[in-house]
């Protein structure tokens, strides 16, 4: 394959070398070399035509002089003349003086067939003065040739000279006059020809400079439109800006014809022009980075990138006479801009990179290299080049090749793709639907059972008992909707649901359906109002989806309606009846319109922390609908609430009457009215708070907790909840995760903004037990979760787990607040015991480490003999290390411990305690302050006299407040007693306290001395 890719690329160069010569031959351009003594003899050929010529040999000169053709016809051409080459030898001849002129003179014999035929002179770009004469008449000029400079203009402007001559004798004079320039010029030479012939070769050189403008502007306006496209890759930025660069550098080229004039000064063409050859190459190399960006050589990138923009500063502040002077320069970066592309590809290809068709890539490389190689050879050989277009156009359509190559390449893989996603969907929804098949046999078993047990008269149930069974099916039947949800969308998607059309009546269709919503929406401060006339006409439709359609769009709308209304109304418009559900809840974002719609598609709040219902409903709703023959649309505004509005047929006989018209009656009770209320009682010793929007799980959740030792009262959102805490305390909190309006997340948020971890824990109840979503409960200051279903005896047993550490945990604060040492934190007791409790489900061999150092720290922590006695800086630092090593295996990460012990640890004494309250300082309130974390280092040194032990963290810093209450010895209650009483108690043994250097945002750094005693 590879010497195939080899052998095609060589043809193809040889093929670009073979245009190029065919180009070079139907445009070639004879070269005379017969002049003598400036005349020649001009012969017509075979064709019976004269070929185009270049008069580029020598013509007489005259220096100093501008003879005028009447001077010549009455004195004669002056005998002293030079012979030298126009116009390259008069650049020669005037690049060492500051002001020249003088006059070429050039006598040709016709052939008798050329006499009175159309000729021409085609005068190239010359940045001199000039005038032509042609048999003494004025036949063409740019600028005004003088000899003085005063009177001397100039204008660099390529045109042609056509005549007829009169006789087979022409007389050419040429004066010309030029100011000495900074700029190495190499102009063209004069062309000679019949008038036809070089108007032909003028305008297929400008036709060949419009095509290539014109398809590079294209190219151009295609991708700085769609970089103005909602996404802006930067990819069709540059591109464009090189497409746009490449046009105008074909337009400003200093061979231009004369059908693009540019009328500016020299200077300022040859300035631009380089300026638009380093834009070239800067648009090119930004491209070719977003281009293959996942294979780019950073260090050969960087070199090339800094020699291209050194390269452009050059260009812009240099002198026109260095610039040439270092041209050179461009041709390198142009050669290495081109061959690292090349390069790239190569090695993308040769690594198996995705670029496919990418050696398309690599002949389009080929083509602009070719390009930039004869651009060479027509400055440095003597070559008559015009502008050819093929290697461009070539690039430019092998690159569009390989795009269009690389945009189907990429539909495909969207089609394989889409394939394997419908292919997944339809497993999905294949598993659901046989999954819930399986489900609904059972679950309807129990739920009869239940419903047998509790309407069997002979069973002598107690109002207790029966209640719960009655919870149970209600339960059971709400689950049984949720599979019905399934297979219902199953069956759609299969197109097996069938529909049993008849007369119904909407508005009592309605008040069935808000009867079986009375148990959702007694006690919440919504009211729901039927709004539709009970003479509103009967339309056409299925009973049973109608009211699963009604459902689901009066429960959505109770999801989201937190309190207001919800306003269920209908009008006629033409043979449709318009149905409408109107909340004045949270609302929806236009972007998330049809997004509700989409199976199993979830609307995600910035707010909230979760992503709300099942997904299912509003797409069955649609589904439905549309089945029926009508429509849905929503309108909302978020804060102000939403509007579903859909259609359904109106009946045409209005005389029909409902083939079954037996009213339902509602089922649904409160749930608080149906279990009985739980009564606090003398034995009763914790009080728990138990949030969630569901009726159910408040009453199930009462149900597995023992009344007799909890005390619970029940919150219907997060905001009922904080008002509950407002007013009294509790024990625990329980919240569910998923409530609307406020998350279990925030709640829990709101929660620690005033208790800790130990004074208030919190149980969340989730349905998803990912990592991520413990970790943002716990991020969030969750003590504990369970994962729904509920297990009965895990719930008991985490709320027996929280609610007595929280009652050791105080007893132990209490027991702190008696001594007169460094404070040992409760908290941290209580996380690290909740950590324990934790790990035992997970790595029980960390559980054990994390244990035995726990025990190790309560063992010296209470040490009773700790009040009075010294105890060395070894046991002291292995207290601080089993303390960090307990922070470390609960924070992770956001604790890094650094030691630099310069001591015989053995031998230094300390009072117990005070470096390990120091550092538990820094901990607590230094870097686990800062989301990220942070680092502690512990510094001990011989200064001498005394020891000097430091404390270093780079957490938030300490308040002004402690610093200044350690200052001042006025103790702060609100700062706790950590730093007091080590200050005390250092002051006590070492007669002086602590130096603290603490900045804000930055870290603290506390130091103190301990004598050598």
């Amino acid at each position: 394959m590879i010497r195939k890719k080899i052998l095609f690329t060589l043809l193809f160069i040889i093929l670009l070398t073979s245009f190029r010569l065919i180009w070079l031959a139907f445009f070639d351009v004879e070269k005379i070399s017969s002049i003598q003594d400036g005349q020649i003899h001009l012969m017509k050929q075979k064709t019976g035509e004269l070929e185009i010529i270049r008069l580029s040999e020598d013509w007489e000169f005259y220096p100093d002089q501008l003879i005028t053709p009447e001077e010549i016809n009455h004195a004669g051409a002056p005998q002293e003349n030079l012979s030298i080459q126009f116009p390259d030898g008069w650049f020669t001849y005037s690049q060492n003086q500051e002001y020249s002129y003088g006059t070429f003179r050039l006598q040709a014999t016709l052939d008798e067939a050329l006499v009175h035929q159309p000729l021409a002179f085609y005068m190239p770009r010359l940045p001199s003065a000039h005038k032509i004469y042609i048999d003494g008449k004025l036949v063409g000029e740019s600028g005004n040739p003088a000899t003085q400079v005063e009177d001397f203009s100039l204008k660099t402007l390529p045109y042609e000279v056509i005549f007829q001559a009169e006789s087979s004798k022409l007389d050419i004079l040429i004066q010309v006059s030029h100011l000495n320039s900074p700029i190495n010029y190499s102009a063209q030479p004069l062309l000679f020809g019949t008038a036809s012939d070089i108007y032909s070769i003028l305008h297929v050189n400008m036709l060949a400079k419009i095509i290539v403008i014109i398809f590079t502007l294209l190219f151009a306006s295609i991708a700085i439109f769609l970089f103005c496209m909602k996404y802006r890759p930067k990819l069709m930025f540059y591109f464009g800006l090189l497409m746009t660069s490449l046009a105008l550098m074909v337009y400003f080229d200093p061979e231009g014809a004369v059908l693009l004039p540019q009328p500016m000064g020299e200077i300022v063409r040859v300035k631009l022009n380089f300026c638009l050859h380093v834009l070239i190459m800067i648009s090119l190399f930004k491209f070719r980075q977003h281009f293959l960006a996942y294979n780019t050589p950073k260090i050969l990138d960087r070199s090339v990138f800094i020699l291209i923009m050194a390269y452009s500063l050059f260009v812009l502040i240099a002198p026109i006479s260095i610039i040439f002077a270092y041209q050179w320069l461009l041709g390198i970066i142009g050669i290495l801009n081109v061959l690292l592309v090349v390069i790239q590809v190569i090695k993308a290809n040769k690594e198996g990179l995705p670029v496919p068709d990418a050696f398309l890539l690599i002949l389009a490389g080929i083509a602009v290299f070719n390009n930039v190689i004869w651009a060479f050879l027509k400055h440095r050989m003597d070559l008559v080049l015009y502008f050819y277009p093929l290697d461009l156009l070539i690039a430019l359509f092998l690159f569009t090749c390989f795009w269009v190559g690389m945009f189907l390449h990429h539909v495909k893989d969207i089609e394989e793709k889409n394939k394997k996603l419908h292919q997944f969907n339809k497993s999905r929804d294949d598993f659901l639907a046989n999954t819930s098949h399986e489900m609904r046999n059972p679950l309807h078993s129990m739920i009869h059972i239940a419903q047998y047990v509790l309407d069997n008269r002979e069973n002598k149930i107690i109002n207790k008992d029966r209640q719960d069974l009655m919870l149970l099916i209600q339960v059971g039947k709400r689950m049984s909707m949720l599979i019905n949800d399934l297979i219902d969308l199953s069956q759609i998607r299969e197109h097996n649901l069938r529909l049993n059309k008849k007369v119904v009546y909407l508005h009592g269709q309605v008040k069935v359906v808000l009867d079986m919503l009375a148990h959702v929406i007694e006690g919440k401060p919504v009211q729901v109002l039927n709004q539709v006339s009970p003479s509103f006409p009967p339309i056409v439709a299925d009973e049973n989806r109608l009211n699963q359609i009604l459902l689901n769009l009066v429960h959505n709308a109770l999801k989201f309606t937190e309190e207001g209304t919800i306003t269920i109304q209908a009008k006629v418009a033409g043979d449709m009846a318009v149905i409408e559900v109107i909340d004045t809840g949270k609302g929806i974002d236009n972007v998330d319109f049809e997004k509700i719609f989409h199976p199993y598609e979830q609307i995600m709040d910035e707010k909230k922390s979760y992503q709300e219902g099942k997904g299912l409903g509003l797409v069955i709703t649609k589904e439905l609908i549309e089945l029926q023959g009508g429509t849905i649309h929503v309108e909302s505004k978020l804060g102000k609430g939403s509007t579903f509005r859909f259609t359904l047929a109106l009946c045409k006989n209005s005389a029909l009457t409902p083939k079954n018209t037996n009213r339902i009656e509602s089922k649904g009770k409160n749930v608080r009215e149906q279990t009985n209320p739980i009564q606090k009682s003398p034995e009763q010793q914790f009080s728990i708070l138990v949030v969630d929007d569901e009726r159910i799980n408040q009453t199930v959740i009462s149900k597995i907790l023992d009344r007799n030792r909890y005390e619970i009262t029940f919150a219907d959102s997060g905001a009922e909840a904080l008002a509950y805490l407002n007013k009294q305390q509790f024990d625990l909190v329980i919240s569910d995760v998923m409530m609307p309006m406020m998350s279990g997340f925030e709640l829990t948020r709101e929660i620690r903004k005033h208790y800790n971890l130990s004074e208030l824990p919190v149980l969340l109840l989730t349905a998803r037990a990912r990592t991520e979503d413990l970790e943002t409960g716990f991020l969030a200051g969750a003590n504990d979760y369970v994962v729904k279903p509920i297990e009965p005896l895990e719930l008991r047993a985490r709320v027996r787990v929280l609610t007595d550490l929280k009652v050791a945990v105080t007893e132990r604060l209490h027991m702190e607040a008696a001594w007169m040492r460094a404070q040992i934190n409760p908290h941290f007791i209580f996380n690290t015991i909740n950590a324990i409790f934790s790990l035992i489900e997970f790595d029980q061999d960390k559980m054990r480490e994390l244990f035995g150092h726990f025990a190790y720290y309560l063992q010296t922590s209470f040490d009773f003999q700790n009040a009075d006695h010294l105890v060395s800086l070894d046991k002291e630092l292995n207290l601080v290390d089993a303390y960090l090593a307990i922070e470390q295996t609960r924070f992770g990460d956001r604790i890094h411990v650094h030691k630099f012990i310069n001591v015989d640890s053995t031998s230094v004494l300390i009072p117990p305690l005070l470096l390990q309250t120091l550092v538990e300082n820094a901990v607590q309130h230094g870097i686990l302050n800062r989301q990220e974390g942070g680092n502690i280092t512990i510094e001990a040194e011989d200064c001498g006299v005394n020891y000097e032990i430091r404390v270093k963290d780079d957490g938030v810093g300490i308040p002004e407040e402690v610093k200044e209450m350690l200052r001042t010895k006025v103790r702060v209650d609100k700062f706790g007693i950590g730093l007091w009483n080590t200050e005390k108690r250092l002051q006590q043994y070492a007669g002086e306290g602590l130096s603290i250097t603490s900045e804000d945002g930055k870290g603290t750094t506390i130091q103190f001395q301990l004598p050598k005693k």
